[in-house]
């Protein structure tokens, strides 16, 4: 889904504090995707613990509306096993070399435990898989046993090659000419030439058989004519055959080695030495042999982007287990919340660091507005849900000071208290225990510059604080009844049309309008213009707008692997 640019970097800046809230909404980021010419790795990580479902579709027109039905489906892999889990790792097995697919992940947006029905929360890319091309040659067979005592071994040898793996099928063959070895010889590049693998399998088996038919006396030939005189079949079996071992009878005397390589998955030349070894008897031998193989990404790999609120400096805010990192100037930090509520803090960049408690009062909720050219502010909510806050102007282990505003938050709510800075200080908004919003001012310490004032009365936990281009700042919120009320501070606010499961901010548009922020009922990310008329604009899911892929593949070549190619 193509995404429009210019709202990207507005719109991500609201969204940051959902993926670390203290609940937060459930999504799917820091997407990483391993190719191999026959597999593929795919790990992620999501808001919420959950179990995830990968599907697998072949990119037949490199549309992906049109690509991503069950008539193109290849592979689909479930998380069934455990229990649900932030980071989610899914290989997918057996796929053809050189091909392109489209993958879909899906999430419940819920977390577990909850309906299957329920809503997915989804994410959307491509990878193509490798070429992986070899050759094996078998360098030398040293005869340990030529299995005649008056006389040179009268030795033939047969290769065939495998599929080991999968399939079992036969790759390519060779015959060596007779030859006349004594014990102890050996025979270099017995098969004159190397065989080819083609599109090699992920496992390789080399299968050696060696004969020794020299039984070729008039009584042989009187019991037997075909005994002895090398006209019986020499080609190998079709299939993988078991080892048979040493065989002997009054014509001839065989034995076999099968040699089974796992080839290289990575891009670049390989070589890999195959040795081994027949079973001691009258006929015995080893052989020495290599496989060169190359492996190529021919269709190429989407552009990689990373997710900015992965590797941002300051992230905007904690909750239990999920660290958030600053920087305090000289001290780099990680910030956590212990499972009491107590604040913990680590070093970043030393080996011996460890977490240790940082004193101050228990919390329920912590957010931090992170800033880069002055201390950053910490607003919590204690026990009580009394809202606290505290300047990070100070290195730990030195406590914080930690002020009281004056305002309490609602026990039930889910989010952490919107926060504004402004030119003058900060905005406070939250709903108290008695369902008003309330709006607080503080000054640059933290602390209350002013009585708090009620803007509205039954309001939902969805409250969102931003600014526009003029400066002025905007407030927006939802009622019990799901209605969606915004407007600048100091007027009157109007009813939004249209239905949302969730605010998550008020950005600025590149024109300076303010921006509404929401997701919709099926987990997408969708904006709104305030102040003009116009509908709900849906720019894509979580993962997509936060840290967005490219989904058009390359123009040329898209039917490339689905051609017939010569073997090389």
């Amino acid at each position: 889904m193509p995404i429009s640019s210019e709202l990207l970097a507005p719109v991500r800046e609201s969204l940051g504090p959902l993926l670390f809230d203290v609940e937060p909404a459930q999504a799917i980021f820091g997407v990483v995707v391993t190719p191999e010419p026959e597999n593929a790795t795919i790990t992620f990580e999501t808001t919420r613990p959950c179990f995830a479902t990968v599907e697998l579709f072949r990119m037949v027109t490199g549309e992906i509306a049109l690509d991503m039905e069950k008539a193109n489906r290849e592979r689909i892999e479930l998380e069934l096993f455990g229990s649900a889990r932030y980071r989610h790792r899914i290989r997918l097995f057996d796929l053809p070399q050189e091909r392109r697919f489209w993958y879909r992940i899906s999430v419940p947006s819920g977390g577990p435990g909850t309906a299957l029905g329920q809503k997915k929360v989804r994410h959307r890319g491509w990878f193509s898989t490798f070429r992986r091309t070899a050759t094996c040659r078998i360098g030398w067979i040293r005869v340990l046993s030529d299995s005649d005592d008056q006389s040179a071994g009268d030795l033939d040898f047969t290769v065939a090659a495998y599929a080991a793996a999968r399939g079992d099928g036969r790759l390519d063959y060779a015959f060596s000419p007779a030859s006349t070895v004594e014990s102890g010889g050996r025979l270099r590049d017995p098969f004159g030439r190397a065989l080819d693998l083609g599109r090699a399998p992920d496992r390789v088996a080399v299968h050696v058989w060696g004969t020794d038919d020299d039984e070729n006396d008039f009584v042989s030939f009187l019991e037997a004519p075909w005994k002895g005189l090398r006209i019986r079949g020499r080609l190998p079996p079709e299939r993988r055959p078991p080892l048979r071992g040493p065989y002997s009878d009054r014509y001839r005397d065989c034995n076999d080695v099968e040699l089974v390589a796992t080839l290289p998955v990575a891009v670049g030349r390989h070589e890999v030495r195959v040795t081994g070894m027949t079973p001691i008897a009258v006929l015995a031998f080893e052989v020495d042999g290599t496989i060169d193989c190359t492996v190529r990404d021919v269709l190429g790999q989407p552009r990689p982007v990373a997710s900015k609120f992965v590797t941002k400096r300051f992230l905007r805010a904690i909750t239990e287990g999920r660290p958030a990192g600053i920087d305090l100037g000289g001290a780099r930090l990680v910030l956590a919340l212990g499972e009491t509520g107590e604040l913990l803090w680590r070093a970043v960049g030393t080996p011996d660091s460890r977490w240790q408690v940082l004193e101050g009062p228990p919390l329920r909720r912590l957010h931090l507005l992170a800033r880069e050219d002055a201390p950053s502010l910490l607003l919590g909510a204690d026990a009580e849900s009394r809202l606290v806050t505290a300047r990070l102007d100070r290195t730990p282990p030195e406590p914080l000071d930690w002020r009281p505003t004056g305002l309490r938050q609602a026990v039930d709510a889910a989010r952490a208290p919107a926060l504004l800075e402004g030119e003058d200080g900060f905005l406070l908004a939250c709903r108290d225990p008695d369902g008003r919003l309330l709006l607080q001012r503080l000054d640059r310490e933290g602390c209350p510059a002013a009585d708090p004032i009620p803007l509205a009365e039954d309001v939902h936990d969805d409250i969102v604080l931003g600014g526009d281009g003029a400066g002025a700042s905007w407030i927006a919120w939802r009622d019990r009844e799901g209605r969606i009320v915004a407007g600048p501070l100091g007027a009157k606010g109007e009813t939004v049309p249209g239905a949302v499961a969730e605010l998550s901010g008020l950005s600025r548009s590149p024109e300076g309008r303010p921006l509404l922020v929401a997701l919709d009922r099926e987990g997408r990310i969708v904006v709104r213009e305030l102040g003009r008329e116009g509908d709900w604009t849906v720019l894509g899911t979580l993962q997509e707008v936060v840290a967005p892929e490219d989904l058009e593949p390359p123009a040329a070549d898209v039917t490339a692997a689905d051609q017939p190619r010569r073997r090389p």
